[in-house]
Protein backbone atom coordinates (compact mmCIF):
# COMPACT_ATOMS: atom_id res chain seq x y z
CA UNK A 1 0.00 0.00 0.00
CA UNK A 2 1.16 3.60 -1.25
CA UNK A 3 -0.24 7.18 0.31
CA UNK A 4 0.27 10.19 -1.86
CA UNK A 5 0.30 12.70 0.30
CA UNK A 6 0.41 16.75 -0.18
CA UNK A 7 -0.79 20.43 0.34
CA UNK A 8 -4.03 21.72 -0.52
CA UNK A 9 -4.09 22.05 -4.52
CA UNK A 10 -0.64 20.14 -5.28
CA UNK A 11 -2.39 17.71 -7.86
CA UNK A 12 -2.74 14.26 -5.58
CA UNK A 13 -6.14 13.68 -6.99
CA UNK A 14 -5.19 15.29 -10.26
CA UNK A 15 -2.38 12.11 -10.42
CA UNK A 16 -4.94 9.53 -9.36
CA UNK A 17 -7.15 10.27 -11.78
CA UNK A 18 -5.14 9.98 -14.42
CA UNK A 19 -3.59 6.73 -13.22
CA UNK A 20 -7.35 5.76 -13.08
CA UNK A 21 -8.03 6.51 -16.59
CA UNK A 22 -11.01 8.86 -14.84
CA UNK A 23 -9.32 12.49 -16.87
CA UNK A 24 -10.17 12.69 -20.92
CA UNK A 25 -7.20 11.88 -22.25
CA UNK A 26 -8.16 14.33 -24.78
CA UNK A 27 -7.37 17.22 -22.82
CA UNK A 28 -4.12 15.18 -21.59
CA UNK A 29 0.12 14.98 -22.31
CA UNK A 30 2.44 13.11 -21.92
CA UNK A 31 2.62 9.25 -20.94
CA UNK A 32 1.79 7.18 -18.17
CA UNK A 33 4.53 5.32 -17.31
CA UNK A 34 4.44 2.73 -13.77
CA UNK A 35 7.58 1.52 -13.12
CA UNK A 36 9.43 2.60 -16.16
CA UNK A 37 6.95 1.27 -18.67
CA UNK A 38 3.34 1.81 -20.56
CA UNK A 39 0.73 1.12 -17.72
CA UNK A 40 -0.48 -2.18 -18.32
CA UNK A 41 -3.85 -3.05 -19.68
CA UNK A 42 -4.94 -4.65 -16.58
CA UNK A 43 -4.13 -2.15 -14.64
CA UNK A 44 -7.49 -1.58 -13.19
CA UNK A 45 -7.54 -5.16 -11.84
CA UNK A 46 -4.56 -5.00 -10.14
CA UNK A 47 -5.13 -1.33 -8.42
CA UNK A 48 -7.55 0.20 -6.48
CA UNK A 49 -8.88 3.77 -6.35
CA UNK A 50 -10.96 5.08 -3.25
CA UNK A 51 -12.63 8.68 -3.80
CA UNK A 52 -12.73 11.12 -0.72
CA UNK A 53 -16.68 11.19 -0.48
CA UNK A 54 -18.73 8.40 -0.35
CA UNK A 55 -20.20 6.52 -3.70
CA UNK A 56 -22.80 4.00 -1.83
CA UNK A 57 -26.54 4.37 -2.07
CA UNK A 58 -28.30 4.82 0.65
CA UNK A 59 -31.72 3.27 -0.40
CA UNK A 60 -29.76 0.03 -1.31
CA UNK A 61 -28.49 -2.83 0.94
CA UNK A 62 -24.73 -3.56 1.43
CA UNK A 63 -25.28 -6.10 -0.89
CA UNK A 64 -27.01 -4.22 -3.63
CA UNK A 65 -24.63 -1.57 -3.68
CA UNK A 66 -21.33 -4.03 -3.76
CA UNK A 67 -23.87 -5.87 -6.80
CA UNK A 68 -24.42 -2.60 -8.81
CA UNK A 69 -20.47 -1.76 -8.33
CA UNK A 70 -19.61 -5.05 -9.66
CA UNK A 71 -21.65 -4.85 -12.34
CA UNK A 72 -20.22 -1.48 -13.07
CA UNK A 73 -16.44 -3.01 -12.74
CA UNK A 74 -16.28 -6.77 -13.82
CA UNK A 75 -15.92 -6.96 -17.20
CA UNK A 76 -18.51 -8.20 -19.65
CA UNK A 77 -16.90 -11.81 -19.76
CA UNK A 78 -18.03 -12.47 -16.33
CA UNK A 79 -21.56 -14.33 -15.45
CA UNK A 80 -23.83 -12.96 -13.02
CA UNK A 81 -22.68 -16.28 -10.53
CA UNK A 82 -19.08 -14.96 -10.94
CA UNK A 83 -20.39 -11.57 -10.34
CA UNK A 84 -22.48 -12.82 -6.95
CA UNK A 85 -19.54 -15.07 -5.79
CA UNK A 86 -17.17 -11.88 -5.91
CA UNK A 87 -19.54 -10.03 -4.07
CA UNK A 88 -20.12 -12.75 -1.38
CA UNK A 89 -16.72 -13.15 -1.19
CA UNK A 90 -15.97 -9.43 -0.37
CA UNK A 91 -18.91 -9.49 2.09
CA UNK A 92 -17.33 -12.40 3.65
CA UNK A 93 -13.36 -11.21 3.54
CA UNK A 94 -15.44 -7.74 5.10
CA UNK A 95 -17.05 -9.78 8.17
CA UNK A 96 -20.26 -7.65 6.67
CA UNK A 97 -22.51 -10.92 6.84
CA UNK A 98 -24.51 -9.75 9.53
CA UNK A 99 -25.63 -6.98 7.76
CA UNK A 100 -25.40 -7.56 4.38
CA UNK A 101 -29.31 -7.24 3.37
CA UNK A 102 -29.57 -4.22 5.19
CA UNK A 103 -29.79 -0.89 4.20
CA UNK A 104 -27.18 1.34 4.03
CA UNK A 105 -28.65 4.69 5.12
CA UNK A 106 -26.16 7.19 4.58
CA UNK A 107 -26.45 10.09 7.27
CA UNK A 108 -26.09 13.29 6.62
Amino acid sequence: MNALMGPTGSGKSSLLDVLAGRKDPRFLSGKVLIDGRPQPKNFKCISGYVVQDDIVMGTLTVRENLSFSAALRMTMHCTTEERNQKVNDIIDELGLNAVADSKVRKCL
